[in-house]
Protein backbone atom coordinates (compact mmCIF):
# COMPACT_ATOMS: atom_id res chain seq x y z
CA UNK A 1 0.00 0.00 0.00
CA UNK A 2 0.99 3.47 -0.89
CA UNK A 3 2.94 5.13 2.10
CA UNK A 4 1.38 8.60 1.41
CA UNK A 5 -2.07 6.69 1.73
CA UNK A 6 -1.05 5.33 5.02
CA UNK A 7 0.60 8.66 6.77
CA UNK A 8 -3.07 10.43 6.00
CA UNK A 9 -4.80 7.44 7.04
CA UNK A 10 -3.00 7.65 10.59
CA UNK A 11 -3.61 11.25 10.76
CA UNK A 12 -7.51 11.28 10.05
CA UNK A 13 -7.55 8.23 12.65
CA UNK A 14 -5.56 10.14 15.23
CA UNK A 15 -7.35 12.82 14.40
CA UNK A 16 -10.85 10.90 15.15
CA UNK A 17 -9.66 8.93 18.13
CA UNK A 18 -9.39 12.62 19.76
CA UNK A 19 -13.04 13.73 19.23
CA UNK A 20 -12.23 16.07 16.75
CA UNK A 21 -13.21 16.67 13.25
CA UNK A 22 -11.47 15.48 10.00
CA UNK A 23 -12.99 17.16 7.72
CA UNK A 24 -9.91 18.90 6.28
CA UNK A 25 -8.37 16.00 5.92
CA UNK A 26 -10.92 13.78 3.72
CA UNK A 27 -10.72 15.37 0.48
CA UNK A 28 -7.19 14.34 0.47
CA UNK A 29 -7.62 10.98 1.81
CA UNK A 30 -10.37 10.03 -0.92
CA UNK A 31 -8.20 11.44 -3.74
CA UNK A 32 -5.42 8.71 -2.12
CA UNK A 33 -8.17 5.62 -2.41
CA UNK A 34 -9.23 7.02 -5.66
CA UNK A 35 -5.94 7.08 -6.91
CA UNK A 36 -4.24 3.86 -5.29
CA UNK A 37 -7.34 1.94 -5.48
CA UNK A 38 -10.37 3.35 -7.11
CA UNK A 39 -13.94 3.05 -5.98
CA UNK A 40 -14.03 1.65 -2.94
CA UNK A 41 -14.51 -2.09 -3.60
CA UNK A 42 -15.64 -3.66 -0.27
CA UNK A 43 -19.69 -3.91 -0.41
CA UNK A 44 -20.74 -4.00 3.41
CA UNK A 45 -25.00 -3.63 2.07
CA UNK A 46 -27.36 -1.95 -0.21
CA UNK A 47 -29.30 0.92 0.88
CA UNK A 48 -32.45 3.28 -0.04
CA UNK A 49 -34.02 5.77 1.22
CA UNK A 50 -37.55 5.70 1.61
CA UNK A 51 -38.22 9.32 -0.19
CA UNK A 52 -36.24 7.97 -2.98
CA UNK A 53 -38.75 4.70 -3.35
CA UNK A 54 -41.57 6.66 -2.93
CA UNK A 55 -41.28 8.69 -5.75
CA UNK A 56 -40.56 6.00 -7.96
CA UNK A 57 -42.68 3.50 -6.63
CA UNK A 58 -46.01 5.07 -5.07
CA UNK A 59 -48.74 4.98 -7.71
CA UNK A 60 -52.80 4.48 -6.77
CA UNK A 61 -52.65 2.09 -9.58
CA UNK A 62 -49.43 -0.05 -8.85
CA UNK A 63 -51.27 -0.55 -5.14
CA UNK A 64 -54.31 -1.59 -6.61
CA UNK A 65 -52.66 -4.03 -9.67
CA UNK A 66 -50.45 -5.74 -7.12
CA UNK A 67 -53.00 -5.75 -4.67
CA UNK A 68 -55.88 -6.37 -7.41
CA UNK A 69 -58.39 -4.34 -5.26
CA UNK A 70 -60.36 -1.26 -6.75
CA UNK A 71 -59.12 2.14 -5.58
CA UNK A 72 -62.20 2.76 -3.69
CA UNK A 73 -61.31 -0.36 -1.42
CA UNK A 74 -57.71 0.83 -0.57
CA UNK A 75 -57.15 1.86 3.11
CA UNK A 76 -54.20 2.08 5.23
CA UNK A 77 -53.77 -0.96 5.44
CA UNK A 78 -53.48 -1.94 2.01
CA UNK A 79 -50.94 1.61 1.43
CA UNK A 80 -48.77 0.36 4.41
CA UNK A 81 -48.32 -3.57 3.06
CA UNK A 82 -47.48 -2.22 -0.21
CA UNK A 83 -45.16 0.44 0.89
CA UNK A 84 -43.56 -1.88 3.19
CA UNK A 85 -43.37 -4.65 -0.06
CA UNK A 86 -41.97 -1.43 -2.45
CA UNK A 87 -39.27 -0.53 0.30
CA UNK A 88 -38.35 -3.82 0.74
CA UNK A 89 -38.06 -4.58 -3.12
CA UNK A 90 -35.91 -1.39 -2.88
CA UNK A 91 -32.82 -3.24 -1.60
CA UNK A 92 -33.30 -5.70 -4.04
CA UNK A 93 -29.81 -6.22 -5.65
CA UNK A 94 -30.98 -6.65 -8.79
CA UNK A 95 -32.62 -3.26 -9.25
CA UNK A 96 -30.40 -0.81 -11.62
CA UNK A 97 -31.27 2.05 -9.22
CA UNK A 98 -29.52 0.08 -6.07
CA UNK A 99 -26.88 2.10 -4.14
CA UNK A 100 -24.19 -0.24 -2.51
CA UNK A 101 -22.51 0.81 0.77
CA UNK A 102 -18.97 0.32 -0.13
CA UNK A 103 -15.66 0.58 2.11
CA UNK A 104 -12.15 0.63 1.74
CA UNK A 105 -10.05 -0.77 5.32
CA UNK A 106 -6.75 0.87 5.71
CA UNK A 107 -4.31 -0.85 7.66
CA UNK A 108 -2.41 1.34 9.44
CA UNK A 109 -1.09 -1.08 12.19
CA UNK A 110 -1.78 -5.14 13.30
CA UNK A 111 -4.36 -3.72 15.10
CA UNK A 112 -5.55 -0.38 13.73
CA UNK A 113 -7.76 0.36 10.84
CA UNK A 114 -9.25 2.87 9.23
CA UNK A 115 -12.97 2.40 6.89
CA UNK A 116 -13.15 4.93 4.43
CA UNK A 117 -17.19 4.41 3.46
CA UNK A 118 -18.99 5.86 0.17
CA UNK A 119 -22.19 5.00 -1.55
CA UNK A 120 -22.35 3.72 -4.83
CA UNK A 121 -24.81 3.97 -7.48
CA UNK A 122 -23.79 3.21 -11.64
CA UNK A 123 -24.58 6.22 -13.60
CA UNK A 124 -24.43 4.53 -16.95
CA UNK A 125 -21.68 2.63 -17.38
CA UNK A 126 -19.56 4.54 -14.64
CA UNK A 127 -19.17 3.77 -11.25
CA UNK A 128 -20.70 7.46 -9.02
CA UNK A 129 -18.89 7.64 -5.91
CA UNK A 130 -20.41 9.75 -3.21
CA UNK A 131 -18.00 10.19 0.17
CA UNK A 132 -19.65 9.80 2.87
CA UNK A 133 -16.60 9.78 5.44
CA UNK A 134 -14.21 7.85 7.34
CA UNK A 135 -14.36 5.80 10.75
CA UNK A 136 -12.31 3.74 13.31
CA UNK A 137 -15.56 1.42 13.48
CA UNK A 138 -17.74 0.28 10.72
CA UNK A 139 -20.48 -0.19 13.27
CA UNK A 140 -20.38 3.56 13.73
CA UNK A 141 -20.82 4.44 9.86
CA UNK A 142 -24.08 2.30 10.00
CA UNK A 143 -25.35 4.11 12.98
CA UNK A 144 -24.82 7.69 11.10
CA UNK A 145 -26.19 6.11 7.59
CA UNK A 146 -29.98 5.16 9.85
CA UNK A 147 -29.68 8.70 11.78
CA UNK A 148 -29.31 9.92 7.99
CA UNK A 149 -32.66 8.30 6.89
CA UNK A 150 -31.30 5.09 4.84
CA UNK A 151 -32.66 1.84 5.22
CA UNK A 152 -30.37 -1.77 4.63
CA UNK A 153 -32.65 -4.33 6.07
CA UNK A 154 -36.07 -5.74 5.92
CA UNK A 155 -36.03 -4.93 10.10
CA UNK A 156 -35.13 -1.39 9.23
CA UNK A 157 -37.72 -1.10 6.87
CA UNK A 158 -40.14 -2.53 9.65
CA UNK A 159 -38.92 -0.13 12.18
CA UNK A 160 -40.48 2.57 10.07
CA UNK A 161 -43.59 3.76 11.97
CA UNK A 162 -47.10 3.59 10.29
CA UNK A 163 -47.37 7.64 10.53
CA UNK A 164 -43.88 8.04 7.96
CA UNK A 165 -44.74 5.73 5.47
CA UNK A 166 -48.86 7.00 5.34
CA UNK A 167 -47.06 10.65 5.53
CA UNK A 168 -44.82 9.39 2.31
CA UNK A 169 -47.88 8.13 0.54
CA UNK A 170 -49.13 11.12 1.04
CA UNK A 171 -46.71 13.22 -0.04
CA UNK A 172 -45.40 11.29 -3.57
CA UNK A 173 -48.69 9.11 -4.07
CA UNK A 174 -49.85 9.54 -7.49
CA UNK A 175 -53.05 8.14 -9.70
Amino acid sequence: MASGLVEIAREVYDTLLCGNSAEHLLEKLYEQVLEHRGPPGNVACFTVHPEDVAAREFYISELTDKLEIEEEEVTDSHILEFARDALISGLDTDSPDDTSVNFEEIEISPNESLYVFALVHIDGHTPAVNWQGAYTEVSAFHSELMESGYITSEEDVNALSDEYLLELWNKYSAS
